[in-house]
């Protein structure tokens, strides 16, 4: 992203689709700048963009991706790709291949080099382990690469030798030159004989004297460049700093929250202090569209004047997702009221996970941002949900919070039975099973989104992964808000009487004792089982069952809500009650998703609904629509998905 700093507002966005990279985490997290080169890291690949001067088209041309395979062994992480350093100079580019404590190098067109291991670089400062060793114990993790002023490549490092210790390296001469007892240290900068670093738990920027004439286990820090939250309703937000940059003799770096975005969180920004006095000055809003989560900044980057010129257009802000332009849904921001502080009111708010961040020396400032491919409504384009979205999503008068999003997510199994005898090649090739494979949705805050479809399609593995019982094994999901997922009989043993299988079933629902007998006579009086309460569920019939696993499942008030089949229960007078309860369920939780068979039910209960098929998605929409579409499809199968 490519922001103003003087105008306060965007210029440009591009959205990078990471669907055909092997990418378990898809963000960009390093980015630098060499001629008309813009080099991007993503945790287990390189993009390399060609700058083009377009006005109607990306400015940004996807030149080459390199991904070796060894960065995209290991855990989620994969390579932990972090920071990227380009030197024209050498004609060279420095990559942190975190996962093995390596630094790798390569020629500015992107062919590898040679790989540099942490102890190879500064050998007195790692030293060979002596006696076990934990299994997370790395030797380092470099988070950010950075010149000083007589052009020494400078490593920022964290989690030295398995300790909490941070340095930093100088990469030519291998040698520490800072040491410090805290961790994460991210972003560097040095400038008038002062070096800046960002320590990101703590949530400040610490100035240090440069260059430093003594190492010590805790050097004197100058002075704190500490964020300020002046707006009562964010008092108490959590603030991490990340990607440094000056501006007109400023200090600029960005400010956000690792955790989960909250309502009475500060949103993401970029906040410029006075160097003399550390005193804050000016903040810039990031901006934030539905369909997409919060932004976390990973880097600042000045851009030339000649740059800022190509990528604020001669016109409007642009906006691209891959090759193709697009008009966010902005959510506005609810800006401080004070007048030494001004933020703009029509500035949008960007809900997604982050890239790093481009800032220009006089005015614009470029923000990279990560993302799967996802549209602004959350759906690949092509799919016949994209017409049908654009009904329930709200206007930008209506700031409304995405509490679930799902971005391009797969999860699959691991095939045990296969046909190994069978001239079939293809039965003996398939080793796993994809029960969800590019699924995009979003439930907004408010909404009930109904999920329908065949058995087998898909519709309990989906509302696992969103009470994070699975997590997925392509995409991304983000869940704002405590979940739920409600199946009936969670937890019955038969041989327990009911009573002590609500207990049970309660606690495994997340309520304390105490919760549990403040809601007994409750449950007892909605599963209508009389005496029959204190008996073993053994004896029970499924009726009696089903009814008093409804009550204890509808016993809690989560803010997201997932009923998986709940609804099939009992005879009609207690299905009345149990639509009842629902209602009111769903007055209480911020949105919800019912997971149902029934057409008639979704009719009555959902906003929107989600039709699946064999783990993919076949429609999202308006509830009449879907329905009565999946109802034709219902009819004949076969021919319906032939016909479309």
């Amino acid at each position: 992203m490519v922001y103003d700093l003087e105008q306060e507002s965007v210029r440009y966005v591009q959205l990078v689709d990471f669907s055909t990279l092997p990418v378990r985490i898809p963000q960009l997290r390093g980015i630098s700048l060499a001629g008309e080169r813009l080099y991007a890291l993503s945790p287990s690949a390189m993009l390399i963009f060609q700058i083009a001067d377009h006005t109607d088209r990306p400015n940004l041309i996807l030149e080459k991706t390199t991904c070796r395979p060894e960065w995209v062994l290991g855990n989620n992480a994969q390579g932990n790709l972090h920071a990227i350093f380009v030197s024209p100079e050498r004609n060279r580019i420095y990559l942190s291949f975190n996962a093995q404590s390596a630094i790798d190098i390569f020629e500015l067109d992107g062919n590898f080099l040679e790989r540099r291991y942490l102890w190879d670089i500064a050998p007195e400062l790692f030293p060979f382990p002596r006696g076990p060793v934990d299994k997370d114990f790395c030797f380092g993790i470099v988070r950010h690469m950075f010149q000083s002023e007589n052009n020494e490549l400078m490593l920022t490092t964290s989690l030295l030798n398995g300790t909490k210790d941070s340095s930093v390296i100088s990469f030519d001469k291998g040698r520490s030159v800072l040491d410090i007892e805290t961790q994460p240290l991210h972003g560097g900068l040095i400038q008038n004989h002062m070096l800046y670093l960002c320590a990101i738990r703590e949530g400040d920027v610490h100035s240090f004297a440069w260059p430093s004439d003594q190492i010590t286990p805790e050097p004197t820090i100058i002075r704190h460049f500490s964020p300020q939250v002046t707006v009562p309703k964010w008092k108490g937000s959590t603030q991490n700093t990340r990607g440094l940059v000056m501006h007109n003799g400023q200090l600029l770096c960005g400010v956000f929250s690792i955790g989960k975005q909250k309502p009475d969180q500060i949103p993401p920004r970029m906040v410029e202090f006075d160097l003399k006095t550390g005193e804050q000055k000016r903040e810039h809003w990031l901006p934030s569209f539905q369909g997409f989560e919060e932004p976390e900044i990973y880097a600042l980057l000045p851009l030339s004047d000649e740059l800022a010129q190509i990528f604020a257009g001669p016109d409007a802000p642009r906006f691209f997702h891959g090759d193709a332009p697009f008009t966010p849904v902005w959510i506005p921001r609810d800006p401080p009221k004070q007048d030494a502080n001004p933020v703009r009111s029509d500035l949008p708010a960007l809900e997604i996970t982050p890239k790093p961040a481009t800032v220009v020396d006089k005015t614009p400032i470029a923000v990279d941002f990560e993302t799967d491919g996802v549209d602004p409504v959350g759906n690949k384009s092509g799919q016949t949900a994209q017409s049908t979205e654009q009904l329930s999503i709200p206007t930008a008068a209506e700031p409304v919070q995405a509490n679930i999003v799902f971005e391009h997510v797969g999860v699959r199994f691991n095939r045990v039975a296969r046909k190994f005898l069978t001239f079939n090649k293809e039965l003996r090739r398939k080793k796993t099973f994809w029960a969800l494979q590019d699924v995009s949705f979003t439930v907004f805050e408010g909404e009930t989104m109904g999920v329908i479809g065949r058995n087998g399609s898909g519709k309990s593995t989906l509302s696992m992964v969103c009470s994070g019982v699975l997590l997925p094994d392509s995409g991304r999901v983000v869940v704002n808000g405590k979940v739920q997922l409600l199946a009936l009989g969670v937890g019955f043993k038969n041989e327990l009487s009911g009573r002590d299988n609500v207990y049970i079933c309660g606690s495994l629902l997340g309520l304390s004792k105490k919760q549990i007998l403040d809601r007994m006579d409750d449950i007892e009086a909605f599963a209508e089982l009389g005496e029959f309460i204190d008996e073993p569920v053994r004896t029970y019939s499924s009726g009696m069952r089903s009814r008093l696993g409804f009550a204890v499942a509808t016993a809690v008030q989560p803010d997201i809500l997932i009923l998986d089949e709940i609804m099939a229960t009992g005879d009609k007078a207690f299905q009345d009650k149990a639509m009842r309860r629902m209602r009111e369920m769903r007055g209480l939780a911020r949105s919800v998703i019912v997971v149902s068979h029934s057409p008639a039910q979704l009719r009555k209960l959902a906003t929107r609904v989600l039709w699946l098929d064999k783990g993919r998605m076949v429609m999202l929409g308006e509830p009449r629509e879907v329905l009565n579409a999946y109802d034709n499809f219902c009819q004949n199968p076969a021919k319906w998905l032939e016909n479309h």
